[in-house]
């Protein structure tokens, strides 16, 4: 009877250990998945073009006050990082209109690629994405490392990204 009990928390730990081994491997580290974006300025690249370089994707709208707060974070960290190959996509939402998103591009001059997600195919492609912001980042081996709704993390998504640039 003694024995039985060591026995029945360790293989209860393991156990427990094995789920949540699971879980971080494959909820919060599964593929990116393979979508194009259709960027304003007309090219067409696919994600997985991207491979071996960051990508942070951002699921943002015009009218969304936290994505507006966001904006000057994503301008700085282009500016710091887009040299060193990070890709920064802002993907406007689908109910954007495609004009209000130019203007919005030209009135706020942001150096990192826009796209348009007319048909909803990114947001879909991307676990059905319905709220913003909404803050993916993509390894460079095209794993999903950070998946967020609502604001995002400056500092850790920061040291994310230079952890994933010496590695490069």
């Amino acid at each position: 009877m003694r024995m039985v009990r060591p026995i029945l928390i360790v293989v209860t730990v393991l156990g427990f250990a094995v789920i949540a081994w699971y879980w971080f491997t494959s909820l919060r580290f599964e593929d990116a998945p393979a979508v194009q974006f259709t960027m304003l300025d007309g090219s067409k690249p696919m994600l997985t073009e991207m491979h071996g370089s960051p990508v942070l994707v951002t699921f943002w709208g015009t009218s969304c006050v936290e994505c507006l707060r966001e904006m000057p974070d994503l301008v700085r960290m282009h500016d710091d990082f887009a040299h060193r190959g990070l890709h920064i996509i802002g993907v406007a939402m689908p109910f954007e209109p495609p004009d209000r998103v130019y203007q919005f591009q030209k009135m706020r001059k942001l150096p990192y690629q826009l796209s348009l997600d007319i048909n909803a195919s990114l947001a879909s492609g991307f676990g059905d994405v319905r709220l913003t912001p909404t803050t993916i980042l993509v390894s460079p081996q095209g794993k999903i490392v950070y998946n967020k709704i609502g604001p995002f993390d400056v500092e850790w998504l920061r040291g994310r990204i230079v952890a994933m640039l010496k590695e490069t």
